[in-house]
């Protein structure tokens, strides 16, 4: 019974070259990461690469346009990115239509002020009307020079001009 006691570390060095490979924890450890590594890789490739193809030199079948606005304006929003696929009917670009909302708003109250001043060009057209009659009647009597009555006539003619109507110009 008497046996030889060999000092612990003696008798661990001889027990691990007797372990074999796949037991030894400075294999397994390692090798259990770089299996986990492959799985995760694996994993993010299929759930976000695998959908995108890669080359050098490939050309793809699609139409460039080049746009280009009928007026100026500052840009307020983007509708596509440069080289984005769009469809018929997609928005491209927003423009600042602050000018143009002026411009119509400028233009609606000159409509107002024309249809407003309608009524003094129809008091003037009748009053040039009347006045041409009457010179009319004058210059076949020899009251007025054929200078007044040309003044007369150009006068109903400018005023039917203005928008009023043509009944005049049938008498002329």
């Amino acid at each position: 019974m008497t046996e030889e006691r060999k000092p612990v570390s003696e008798t661990q060095d001889e027990n691990i070259n007797d372990v074999p490979l796949y037991r030894k924890k400075r294999v397994l450890i390692p090798f259990f990461l770089l299996i986990l590594a492959v799985a995760f890789g694996a994993w993010y490739w299929y759930k976000n690469l695998r959908n995108f193809v890669s080359t050098d030199d490939a050309y793809i079948d699609a139409d460039r346009v080049s746009i280009c606005a009928k007026v100026l304006g500052r840009t307020v929003e983007l509708g596509a990115d440069e080289g984005a696929s769009v469809k018929k009917g997609d928005v491209l670009v927003r423009l600042d239509d602050t000018d143009a909302r002026a411009q119509m708003e400028q233009a609606k109250a000159g409509l107002d002020l024309a249809l407003a001043s309608l009524p003094l060009a129809k008091v003037n057209l009748d009053r040039a009307a009347d006045d041409f009659e009457r010179s009319d009647v004058q210059i076949k009597s020899a009251v007025i020079t054929r200078e007044q009555y040309s003044h007369a006539q150009k006068n109903v003619c400018r005023q039917s001009e203005l928008g009023l109507g043509d009944r005049l110009h049938a008498r002329d």
